[in-house]
This record gives structure tokens, C-alpha cells and sequence, in this order.
């Protein structure tokens, strides 16, 4: 476990891909777990019904008993599976702990937007922007629209900690935008007119830490400039697709996408051999990783160029 602030603890480190990505945030008398994301499992049972799990959801556990404070809230950043895993291992295989019940360390209900799918044990839905206080402490939940299909993205700022959750809306993929080191040249958005306008709305708030939904932490300038480069690759986007749109209006829109990706590729310093392989290696579902993840982002900002 890693402690953030004095009220914000990560389960795990962010190379513990989902069993070690979500966070506690203490309150009074309670703790509200951000994203549980994935992987937590049983690990093997005794005779007389009692439990091994997962080691970070035990770490949590041993923290919620040695604090005395249940989980009493559950908050989603989105409802994509990667954020919410966990909750059916919670509700289906958790059965109690140390001589604990299940309820008696995991009595929770659901914060999520007002848009997001699931129904079962929602205690409150998030609009625009509201702030709210939970046992004792202040929480600020903003609407933040981009990555999900259904736009159902809430950031979560703490004044008192100056603590900002953004779950999947940093995604540098490198520290600047001339320096790309991630296995992708650029970002996963659904909507990147959308994703543009959240990122402006999270850069004028006064945090020092910035956690992401995929288990990164982000101290100080570090943060802003994630955001930055995020918001940096995505303008980019927007530039090329309105420059290529207006200086060939006869090349259809797949060819428009190509030579965007290609130069931001290139812009970016990503490997010229991974970026090749984006467009003709092919996945599970027969389509290669640049029609999956990269055309439908760039081919949002060709069409609204397109139309206008």
C-alpha cells in the first residue's frame, strides 16, 4: 500500500495491473473506495468456511479493521469493466475476514453519474458539478466527458488533500509530447471535442497530486503537465484533421485518418516499427489496433471538419 496524503491511500503499486490501481479515502468515521478495478480473487478456502483473498484486498481489509471504519461508499471515475471488476468479486465471493462479516467492512453504496449504466445499490448520481460533504469531509465531483462511450466520466477533487481523481483522462503516453513511451502513440478517447473541454475544466484547479485511474500518481508540477500533454496530443488532432480536411477536400476520410496518424506518430517519436504494426497486425477480433483504438478517435475530428 502506498499512502498518497494523510487521507488518501492506493492499494498497490500501478505495475499491479488492477489488483493494486484503486484507493481508499479516509473520512471520519468511513472510507469511500475509488475504482476497484480488477483481479481481486479467492485464493483458497478452509474447512470451516473462512477465506484467502487477493494480498492488496487484504492489505485494505487488515486497514478497514485496524482503523475500525467500514467501506461505506464506492465511488466509479466510469463504468468501464477495467473500473468495476471487483465489485462482482465483492458482492459474489467475499464472504468476511478475521472473524468479520462481509457487511460489517463492506456495507457500501454506489457514487456514479447520472449517465452510467448500472442500476444496483446507487446511492447518489452526479450531475455537472456537485459538492458534496461525506462523514465529515469535502468532496467536489465533476463532470469530465471523453473517455467513455457513455460519457458518463466524473473526476473527483479533494480541497483539503488537493487531491484530483481523473480516472482514464490522463493518458500522456510520455512526459512531453515530443517524447512518446508508451505502447500507443496517443490516448483513447471516445469523444475528443468532449475530452478537450474536460481537460481545460481540470486545469484550473489548485491540486498537487494527481491520480489516474490506471494506478499512476502524479505529485505536484508532474501533474499538470500529464494533463497538459494529454490536452497537447489531443489539440494536435483537432489541428491536422481541420488543416488535411480543408487542403484535400477529394481524399476520402480513411486516407485523411492515416496521414494523421502517421505524423503524429512521427511528431511523437513513437517506434516507427510498433506504429507499422498498429495498422496491419490484427487482433483477437480480426481488426488491427488502429481500427480498433486509433482510426475511430482521429475519424470524430475528420467528420466534424467534414460537416462543417
Amino acid at each position: 500500500m502506498e499512502e498518497v496524503t494523510e487521507h488518501v491511500t492506493q492499494l498497490g503499486h500501478p505495475t499491479e495491473s488492477g489488483v493494486g490501481w484503486a484507493s481508499l479515502i479516509e473520512n471520519e468515521s468511513s472510507f469511500v473506495l475509488v475504482d476497484p478495478c480488477f483481479g481481486w480473487r479467492v485464493l483458497s478456502e478452509e474447512e470451516d468456511g473462512s477465506r484467502s483473498y487477493t494480498a492488496q484486498f487484504e492489505a485494505m481489509l487488515d486497514l478497514l479493521i485496524a482503523r475500525e471504519k467500514p467501506v461505506r461508499w464506492i465511488f466509479l471515475t466510469h463504468s468501464h469493466i477495467d473500473r468495476v471488476e471487483n465489485l462482482e468479486f465483492i458482492n459474489r465471493s467475499f464472504t468476511g475476514y478475521r472473524g468479520r462479516k462481509s457487511t460489517e467492512l463492506l456495507n457500501y453504496e454506489l457514487i456514479v453519474h447520472h449517465n452510467s449504466p448500472l442500476r444496483s445499490r446507487v446511492a447518489r448520481r452526479i450531475g455537472a458539478r456537485d459538492e458534496i460533504t461525506l462523514d465529515g469531509r469535502a468532496y467536489v465531483f465533476i463532470h469530465t466527458p471523453g473517455h467513455s462511450g457513455h460519457r458518463d466520466d466524473v473526476s473527483l477533487f479533494l480541497p483539503e488533500d488537493k487531491v484530483l481523481f481523473c480516472g482514464d483522462l490522463c493518458q500522456p503516453q510520455g512526459p512531453s509530447y515530443e517524447a512518446c513511451d508508451s505502447v500507443t502513440p496517443f490516448q483513447y478517447f471516445e469523444f475528443g471535442d468532449m475530452a478537450i473541454s474536460s481537460l481545460e475544466r481540470l486545469l484550473r484547479l489548485d491540486f498537487d497530486f494527481l491520480k489516474s485511474a490506471s494506478g499512476a500518481t502524479y505529485r505536484g508540477a508532474a501533474g499538470r503537465s500529464a494533463l497538459e500533454v494529454t490536452l497537447q496530443v489531443l489539440q494536435r488532432l483537432d489541428e491536422l484533421a481541420r488543416e488535411l480536411v480543408r487542403e484535400n477536400p477529394r481524399a476520402d476520410s480513411a486516407t485523411i485518418c492515416e496521414w494523421i496518424y502517421d505524423t503524429v506518430c512521427y511528431e511523437r517519436g513513437f517506434d516507427a516499427h510498433r506504429a507499422y504494426w498498429r495498422k496491419t497486425g490484427h487482433t483477437v477480433n480480426g481488426k488491427t489496433e488502429y481500427e480498433v483504438f486509433d482510426k475511430p478517435e482521429i475519424d470524430n475530428f475528420v467528420q466534424k471538419y467534414r460537416l462543417s
